[in-house]
């Protein structure tokens, strides 16, 4: 019988039996089945389940209902885990389970020893489960016996390092020199930096806006830049000026790590200078132009408008590390008049009129603590060239008192200062930059530290509550995925800063509706509020802000495969060419609003357990998160 086929496009209904539809739902249910019997036979125990939470990965949300099962150090599973068994159980019910915050900055060479563990319970409070530190060109003179150690003793959280530029001026050159150095200093750097490398170090930091860094030229950080490089180390840089030759000191940074063929990453981004604000923007623009050209380029940002340093970045840069007299420098009338033009013409630069921005948070006198210079009192200017002396450079009575306060100051040997020189609307702008991690540029706080910044007890927390909950410049789970995942990525840490199977247990649990900085510029050591629970490597180390005296913390270390000995270098040219530092972002201009573009020599391998493609996204700096991620949390 001849039977017509259908017409193109039409529908045709085949008949369904009833022992059809019977065979259909026993699959769904034997897969559903098989499903369960998973999740209930694979690891039954586990040393701790965390259960009732939203639980957010870094990138993205999981289900509602799932539970994360850890087993020592490692999180194992993922899942409903039903029926399964645990030694402890969190109930993080109403609440986010989020990767352990990793602070990207930080100085906590003071609190690394060799004899004890590393305490650190204001960033413990914060959320931080890991620190980097050897920033702003400063680290460890011992670094590999300091790292011994901390391998051996733990910490309460996890800490890596970077090696520091002015550290290897000082191992290898006089104390405070502001030569050039020689070529056998130069060697010796080369070679201690590849030591430290070779111990695990992250990358190369410079402060070059503080002395020694300030003194040295391009081409000294550039070789030594190369040596990080063969270890695919990063390049971070506390830049030559962060105010008025912002320009020009970004030029020099881009210009270094194009030449050194190394990722760059801008220390604590800011515009220094009240003249110039409302142009973040624009420079963030400059940063897009160049990126193409470098293996990668990121930075890091503290959520505060104000600034920590010492007393030398008022100062002029040819008296900054100043090892002269300081009571001539304050009391003869040529030195200190010339020395009092170059302030006050670098304070109008910037916008100022007055130094009122000015803060002391530490000196030698307690009674100067906490107040801005424009309120310290007469007494600060003892010692110091007479006020009629000073009429003619400081006409104006006011600022010439205050003037006088600040040699004071200085003549008792400068002290710790907080600057108030960023406006909000620049640093939001800079936070919410798809290349951008979040840093607090703190030390270790303790009670000695009353007149501290506030940024060293609040940074993670002021992020959620300001930029995202109040102001809503960013969804939260960017702002988590910033502080976690991306973070662990631009420096490396593969297994870190994700919440996933194989994964090292770093986790904190937290109330969004309430996180909430409390410390304030007068109150800097209050702790935060809305953070339930911080684990770190598995072990509880703070509950809803008691922090204990446990120390699971690691070393981590770079996993490169050692590159070999280190190569001679040529003599360091004492030439430089400042067309140079101009050719990056014109080079780059055409390039604006491209896709940001990654590149590895082929000699550039990282060694891990876990292969090639693992190693890869280690490799390469985090991809923006520049969609909003479904399941926002209301």
């Amino acid at each position: 019988m001849d039977v017509s086929r259908p017409a193109y496009g039409q529908t045709v209904k085949v008949p369904v039996s009833f022992w059809t539809w019977i065979a259909i739902i026993a699959v769904a249910l034997f897969a559903v089945g098989v499903r369960i019997g998973y999740q209930i036979g694979e690891h039954r125990t586990f040393d701790l389940i965390i259960e009732n939470g939203r639980i957010f990965s870094g990138n993205k949300w999981y289900g509602r209902g799932m539970r994360i099962g850890i087993t020592r150090d490692r999180i194992v599973k993922i899942g409903y885990l039903l029926g399964a068994k645990a030694e402890q159980r969190l109930d993080a019910h109403g609440r986010v389970i989020t990767p352990g915050f990793i602070d990207t900055h930080v100085h906590i060479e003071a609190s690394m020893g060799t004899q004890r563990p590393l305490r650190a319970a204001n960033f413990v409070r914060m959320g931080a489960t890991t620190l980097i530190t050897g920033n702003c060109g400063i680290s460890h003179h011992n670094l590999p016996e300091v790292l011994h150690a901390l391998d051996r003793n733990g910490g309460q959280l996890n800490v890596a390092t970077l090696v520091g530029h002015k550290t290897l001026r000082e191992l290898s050159m006089p104390p405070g020199s502001a030569a050039e150095p020689t070529q056998a200093q130069m060697d010796d750097m080369r070679r201690i930096l590849d030591e430290h490398m070779r111990c695990g170090a992250l990358g190369f930091s410079t402060g070059l806006e503080y002395a020694p860094g300030i003194f040295s030229k391009p081409e000294e950080i550039v070789t030594l830049a190369k040596v990080a490089s063969r270890w695919h180390g990063i390049y971070a840089t506390h830049m030559r000026n962060e105010g008025t030759e912002l320009e020009a000191a970004l030029d020099e940074a881009i210009d270094t790590a194009r030449k050194a063929d190394i990722r760059l990453h801008v220390s604590h981004l800011k515009i220094a200078c009240q003249r110039d604000w409302g142009r973040m923007a624009g420079i963030l623009d400059k940063l897009n132009a160049a990126r193409p050209t470098l293996p990668a380029l990121t930075g890091d940002v503290y959520a505060y408008n104000a600034s920590s340093s010492s007393l030398d970045l008022i100062l002029p840069e040819a008296y900054r590390g100043f090892r002269g007299s300081r009571e001539d420098l304050t009391t003869q009338p040529a030195e200190c008049r010339k020395f009092v033009s170059l302030i006050l013409k670098q304070m109008e630069s910037q916008g100022f009129h007055d130094f009122s921005f000015a803060r002391i948070v530490w000196s030698r006198d307690p009674a100067f603590r906490g107040l801005t210079i424009d309120k310290l009192p007469d007494s600060a200017a003892q010692g110091v060239l007479g006020d009629d002396q000073l009429k003619e450079e400081v006409p104006d009575p006011e600022l010439r008192r205050q003037v006088r306060a600040l040699l004071g100051l200085f003549r008792r040997g400068g002290g710790q200062m907080i600057y108030h020189v960023m406006s909000d609307a620049d640093v939001a702008t800079a936070m919410v930059d798809p290349f951008m991690v979040v840093g607090s540029d703190s030390s270790v706080r303790s009670e000695d530290s009353q007149t501290s910044h506030p940024r060293g007890c609040g940074n993670f927390p002021r992020v959620l509550r300001d930029l995202v909950r109040e102001k809503r410049l960013m969804p939260l789970e960017v702002a988590l995925h910033k502080m976690s995942t991306q973070a662990a990525e631009t420096f490396g840490l593969e297994d870190r800063g994700v919440i996933a199977p194989g994964y090292a247990a770093d986790l904190v649990i937290l109330d969004p509706a309430s996180i909430e900085d409390k410390a304030t510029y007068d109150s800097p050591l209050e702790p935060p509020e809305g953070i339930d629970y911080v684990i770190v490597n598995g072990v509880i180390v703070a509950d809803h802000g008691k922090v204990f005296e446990r120390f699971p913390g690691k070393v981590l270390k770079n996993r490169y495969v050692d590159p070999g000995p280190l190569p001679s270098e040529p003599p360091v040219p004492r030439a430089v060419d400042p067309a140079s530092l101009k050719k990056p972002v014109a080079e780059a201009a055409e390039h604006r609003g491209s896709k940001p573009v990654m590149k590895e020599s082929k000699s550039r391998r990282l060694h891990s357990k876990r292969g090639r493609s693992k190693a890869a996204s280690a490799a390469r700096v985090s991809r923006p998160l520049h969609r909003i991620l479904p399941g926002t949390i209301k």
